[in-house]
């Protein structure tokens, strides 16, 4: 019996070890937009105002900038009941028009997320993207579409209406174009 466990765990560290071998370059992308009624310099104060982000952003117990919007930047992000081993980094921002930041994902993956700021007649697009890089991407095609969608819903309807508030204290224009 002994012997039939040991080949059994054997079996399962190898198939295991495989599986994040041959999955490490694999992708996951989900994307989902709003349509907001909404002046786009003020979503971008909302976006901007990181240190309020638990206010409105699913998840976000807190949120913290490092000195500036700069490409590389730490950004501290502590997500409810997902501790992380450090900083996120900025790796995009456009004043007024796109965020983006990427951390290190479960199973040596890399896990991206980006917002997206489109003006349209009379409104406005805002976009969310979630990218996952490495074995959990293999992972979340078959579990994450649905979850992903319901989770940007959420973060999008959080900040139309936290953009929504008619004062919104604190808010911060300052930003980066790291390009």
């Amino acid at each position: 019996m002994l012997k039939k466990t040991a080949t059994l765990v054997l079996f399962l560290v190898i198939s295991f070890g495989i599986m994040l071998a041959s999955t490490r370059s694999s992708t996951f992308l989900a994307r989902d937009s709003l349509l907001m009624g909404q002046d786009p310099e003020r979503v971008w104060q909302v976006l901007a105002d990181v240190e309020r982000w638990s206010q409105w952003w699913p998840g976000v117990e807190e949120a913290r900038l490092g000195s500036s919007w700069a490409v590389g930047e730490p950004l501290e992000l502590v997500f409810k009941g997902n501790p992380t081993d450090g900083p996120a980094r900025i790796e995009c921002c456009r004043v007024g028009r796109e965020l983006a930041f990427s951390r290190e994902g479960v199973l040596w993956s890399r896990a991206s997320t980006g917002l997206r700021l489109e003006p349209k007649p009379g409104a406005l697009l805002v976009t969310v993207e979630s990218m996952v890089r490495g074995p959990q991407a293999f992972l979340a095609r078959f579990t994450g579409r649905e979850a992903f969608a319901a989770y940007h819903q959420r973060l999008l309807a959080g900040l139309d209406e936290r953009a929504r508030i008619s004062e919104f204290p604190g808010a911060k224009k300052e930003s980066f174009d790291g390009r």
